[in-house]
């Protein structure tokens, strides 16, 4: 259970609140920061300037879900790579509740800063992310301001209203099919 109704129903420590929601910080983080971790580019190896070969960078645990080595039981190879980052990646949503957690924030702001950079620059294939986010309004959280206000060039605001809902599905669609299928692809 990532989020409780009430007070009332929470089996955790009630510590962050929206209302009358309670935030189980731990399972949200369990369940959402693996997977954004695996849109990131591993981190630069960190070498000490105090020892002459330095040890080899360990890789995140991101880096390898998913890889297993040695023979199953029937003596079949079940060595696999790392999966691939995803070519969408839906957040739904970035608001008070998902930014109580500080890490999911800095991975937030991780990817949306590598995919921001030119494309030569980058150091792995980003997926294109597809959000909501919250409304922004006074005392709203600095990275709410931050992603309505343009510090992301990447970043394109589409606001939903009554008047264009209906219409939003197909236009999101065919961007969504753009990135995924390329620029030069029939859709």
């Amino acid at each position: 259970m990532l989020y409780a109704v009430c007070r009332e129903q929470s089996t955790v420590p009630v510590r962050y609140t929206v209302g009358q929601y309670v935030v189980d910080l731990a399972s949200f983080e369990a369940v959402v920061l693996p997977l954004l971790e695996d849109c990131l580019p591993p981190p630069p190896p960190v070498h000490s300037s105090q020892s002459p070969s330095p040890a080899p960078a360990q890789p995140s645990p991101a880096t390898v879900r998913g890889v297993a080595s040695g023979r199953d039981g029937d003596g079949s190879d079940s060595r696999r790579e790392p999966p691939l980052p995803p070519a969408v990646l839906v957040i739904d949503e970035v608001g008070k509740m998902e930014l109580f957690s500080a890490r999911f924030e800095q991975s937030l702001r991780s990817l949306l800063d590598q995919s921001s950079q030119p494309m030569s620059e980058q150091s792995a294939v980003q997926p294109l992310l597809l959000g909501t986010v919250m409304e922004r309004r006074p005392g709203c959280p600095p990275l709410v301001e931050q992603l309505q206000s343009g510090r992301w060039p990447a970043v394109e605001i589409v606001r939903v209203t009554r008047e264009n809902r209906d219409q939003l599905r197909t236009s999101l669609t065919a961007k969504v099919l753009a990135f995924v299928l390329g620029p030069h692809s029939p859709h």
